[in-house]
């Protein structure tokens, strides 16, 4: 490549005449073999320097003749003046005289080629907080540019949207110098993701912002489109990521872990991903890892020159100086030409991923079929307080997409798109792969934890706006009236029990006690007065819980007015301990354990439900626990004086396991347990109604170095453990050690299944028929192992992560396998966004709202927003195993979908059509 003259440009092509066009200008080929193909359709992948004409055909009968004909491969030299002018295509008195290092003498041989990719793999947040990840990314992107620019052939390759962002804003003169270099090919823009998230934790909706958001930048600032996707340093990789990166158009995946030692993918760097929903991808493990050390990368690519046991031409090596920035260095670069220089039995090639993946294409041979994530299993259950609050985060935005996206169709409000943007840039930032998993320093999480407190603030705001705008046509209070409206953010009907508070419109004093009393349409609706969340002992505010019964996403006006009466009593706890709804019957044992779970006669407890402490280390990547064996106890049911100094209640004793609310929706048992100098609050909430039994835990650790798991001993036996991941349902390892599973989990039989839904964890295991969900890992911030060195320093305190108190929510829910498996989605939708309840009172003026969005069938409404060319756009997942028919209902159209086993669908509302659409809405 020369810097000012001419472009050489190598094609590989299969034995077929073809055209390219270049500025709009036809280009011929000619084909060396003169054999035609039956193959039809052909790929232009690279966009720079170098291209690679690939066979894109689904007729595999054919590519294989066309690849088996004498090695058709044959090269051809373009010669391309300028950028926009037309090519000039190789002089017929050349074409016999190919040579070359890639064309070795004869239609067979073809020599070695080793792909060069320079990168500086740089974490924004780690070891430091953002502003020193920006500092390191303008560093880093200073000295690739002036290397680019001073070396002829050099290409520098990176990704990430928040880093460019990040220079854009702070070196507006380095942003155009990149410009520059990418318009001349010197510098590629790769993977084209908004950042480098963990890839096990996010929802799929989130994999899809990730890639949307990246690509409008990208798109509107460099005019790129990767094709290939890079996530080099997360700790695993969730199988429901095929369908996505299909579907946003990518062809390939580089990653680097698990490592080969960590998941054996048959000695292969290459292989075929296949996905839940049929598709696939081609992904390459980098066996060396991303970065190279400073000044040896030369060093480095010399190991991938020997050949390989399976004979692969084509290597491709990760280089440049990384984990904190630093990229390529000029020794680097001077060390790789003279090793180009003194190699001949191989072709060094600084390159890119797009153009590895084009001419390595037949290396893709092995077929994968499970999610990528057996590694570094310690990071999926600590810090809980950043996944609590990312959890929260991800839920309320697009549950405030959903209800604004309502407003605005109905002409109620505009569509807030600045702010939302805002909020989702700062879940995008939380999602990267050192916050969410929890290996950032304490300063970092804390950050971290304030930047999704101040976007789920910012979050409120909007849902508020757009709930009023929606309750604004609801009639005028009656004289008395309390009036509560209830919106359903999902698209399917809930039946649950709703809680909501309110003030007198008086303060009582002391003279009676004003009970609810409930109505819908002039109906009454079961209602029960609960302990509001204001500890001011005056009857004033009140706090009631009722059974509701929501239509989808629309708002349900209910009326509460209040009339004297006695105080409620606390009912005491029966002999047996046993509570029977008519649906389904639970009870605990002498330990305070919820020992028994009957629904048809059936008994699906073999043991109480515990919590159980396991030593664990301060590592908080967990290099070498992946599966808890060193059990220490488990928490207890305290004495009565414990419970009273628990508590801090004045008097000496308090029972540890009691009812605390009763009435004619639910019944909630509070038990007060504890293991060493740790405590657990735990209420079981058993609805008038139902089958879904609730668990909030309370849990104060004081406990260095331990793990909690939640443990559910059920009688099923010849158990499969499954979970749901990223727009799918993963079948996970059942041996004890810890996989990743999101918002819920569960375990079957032949007949039956226990579900365990949850608000905020993502760890946890099954074996023998237990189901446990991790809750806490109180390992120390940011430490990792190295060689025989202590951890962490020994002369002084060092803090741990998770110390303190911390809740967790549940929803454990027994039944025969069908029934299950259709509710598993939305029992744990609506445990994670529940309808929103709040006392108003409207002016009356306008008219109601409507129903926006209404499901029929086993499939999931994953997002409801505004397209960026009008409209809006419905996602739809498949979560069962079967082909499932379902029909959308609008407010002015009916569409019936049908999708396949765990598909994802993206669908255009607009005008009263539905049509589909692309995943990324680019």
């Amino acid at each position: 490549m020369h810097a000012h003259g001419a472009v050489e440009l190598v094609l590989l092509f299969v034995g077929i005449g073809c055209r390219l066009f270049v500025s709009g200008k036809p280009l011929e080929f000619y084909c060396v073999t003169g054999e035609h193909s039956t193959i039809s359709r052909w790929n232009i992948v690279s966009r720079y320097d170098r291209i690679a004409i690939r066979c894109t055909s689904t007729d595999k009968t054919s590519k294989q003749k066309s690849h088996a004909k004498s090695g058709q491969v044959c090269r051809a030299l373009i010669r391309r003046q300028t950028a926009g002018e037309n090519g000039i295509f190789l002089p017929a008195e050349e074409r016999g005289n190919l040579s070359g290092p890639e064309y070795n003498g004869g239609m067979e041989s073809i020599m070695k080629k080793i792909f060069l990719v320079s990168q500086a793999h740089l974490d924004p947040v780690w070891q430091w907080q953002w502003q020193e990840g920006a500092a390191a990314a303008l560093s880093t992107f200073r000295t690739a540019a002036q290397l680019c620019e001073e070396y002829d052939g050099y290409i520098f390759c990176h990704n990430e949207a928040l880093l460019y962002k990040w220079i854009k804003e702070y070196d507006s003169d380095l942003y155009g110098r990149i410009k520059t270099l990418v318009r001349q090919g010197k510098w590629h823009i790769m993977g084209g993701w908004y950042l480098q998230p963990d890839c096990n934790l996010i929802s799929g909706e989130s994999f899809v912002r990730q890639i949307e958001q990246g690509r409008r930048f990208f798109d509107g600032e460099f005019g790129a489109r990767p094709t290939v996707a890079v996530n080099f340093d997360p700790f695993g990789h969730s199988r429901g990521l095929v369908q996505i990166l299909k579907q946003a158009g990518y062809d390939g995946y580089i990653i680097c872990r698990p490592t080969a030692g960590e998941m054996d993918l048959g000695g292969k760097e290459d292989f075929v991903w296949n996905g839940f929903d049929g598709n696939s991808v081609h992904v390459h493990r980098a066996d060396g890892f991303y970065a190279s050390s400073m000044g040896k990368a030369a060093e480095k690519i010399k190991c991938y020159i020997p050949g390989t046991p399976d004979g692969r031409q084509n290597r491709l090596v990760l280089w440049g100086v990384g984990n904190h920035g630093g990229g390529p260095s000029r020794k680097d670069i001077e060390d790789i030409a003279a090793l180009k220089q003194e190699t001949a039995d191989a072709q060094i090639i600084h390159s890119t991923p797009e153009e590895y993946f084009a001419q390595a294409s037949e290396q893709f041979m092995t077929e994968v079929n499970t999610t990528l994530g057996r590694c570094l299993m310690g990071c999926y259950s600590s810090q809980a307080r950043i996944k609590k609050a990312h959890r929260a985060l991800e839920n309320k935005l697009y549950s405030t997409e959903r209800i604004c996206s309502h407003a605005a169709f109905e002409g109620r409000m505009e569509y807030p798109e600045k702010e939302m943007q805002g909020a989702l840039e700062d879940l995008l930032l939380a999602q990267f792969h050192d916050i969410l998993p929890g290996s950032s320093v304490q300063s970092a999480v804390e950050r971290a934890l304030g930047i999704m407190e101040h976007a789920r603030y910012e979050l409120d705001k909007l849902h508020a706006r757009a709930y009023f705008a929606l309750t604004a046509g609801e009639k005028k209070a009656a004289p008395g009236e309390y009036p509560i409206a209830v919106y359903n953010p999902h698209p399917f009907p809930v039946d649950t029990v709703i809680t909501a508070e309110f003030m007198l419109a008086y303060q009582n004093d002391g003279k009676g006690w004003q009970l609810p009393k409930l109505m819908l349409e002039g109906k009454p609706v079961p209602v029960q007065l609960e302990k509001e969340e204001s500890n001011i002992p005056l009857d004033w505010r009140k706090r009631i819980s009722f059974r509701a019964q929501l239509p989808p996403m629309s708002v349900t006006r209910y009326s509460c007015f209040t009339e004297g009466g006695e105080k409620p009593k606390i009912p005491d706890m029966p002999a047996d301990r046993r509570f029977d709804n008519g649906c389904v019957s639970i009870a605990f044992d002498r330990n305070g354990r919820l020992c028994s779970i009957v629904k048809g006669g059936k008994e699906y407890l073999k043991e109480g439900v515990r919590i159980c402490a396991y030593k664990d280390c301060e590592d908080s990547w967990g290099f070498f626990n992946n599966k808890m064996t060193a059990k220490q106890g488990e928490f207890t049911l305290v004495s009565e004086e414990k419970a009273a100094h628990i508590a801090h209640v004045k008097s000496k004793t308090l029972p540890p396991l009691r009812i605390i609310q009763s009435g004619e929706v639910r019944t909630v048992i509070e038990g007060i347990y504890a293991f060493e100098d740790s405590w657990a609050c735990i209420r079981y909430s058993l609805p008038a109604f139902g089958d879904e039994i609730g668990i909030d835990i309370r849990l104060f650790n004081a406990s260095g170095d331990t793990l909690f798991k939640l443990e559910v001993p059920t009688v099923l036996e010849d158990t499969r453990f499954e979970g749901r991941i990223a727009f799918g349902v993963d079948d996970l390892i059942s041996d004890g050690r810890e996989a990743v599973a999101q918002q819920w989990i569960r375990v079957r039989d032949d007949q039956s299944s226990v579900l365990l839904a949850n608000d905020s964890s993502y760890s946890c295991s099954c074996e023998g028929g237990v189901l446990a969900q991790t809750l806490l890992r109180s390992c120390a911030y940011c430490a990792h192992p190295w060689a025989n060195e202590n951890i962490l320093p020994q002369d002084r305190f060092s803090a741990r992560a998770d110390i303190g108190e911390h809740c967790f929510g549940f929803a454990l829910v027994a039944g025969d396998n069908e029934d299950i498996e259709e509710r598993s989605d939305r029992i744990a939708a609506v445990l994670n966004d529940k309808p929103y309840a709040l006392n108003i009172f409207p002016d009356g003026r306008g008219e109601k709202s409507r129903e926006f969005v209404r499901i029929e069938g086993n499939v999931t409404v994953e997002a409801v927003k505004p397209a960026r060319d009008g409209g809006y756009i419905i996602r739809l997942f498949n979560p069962m195993k079967t082909e499932q028919k379902a029909v959308l209902h609008l407010p002015d159209c009916t569409k019936e979908v049908t999708l396949r086993t765990m598909q994802l669908v993206s669908l255009l509302y607009r005008d009263g059509l539905v049509s589909r659409t692309e995943l990324i809405d680019g």
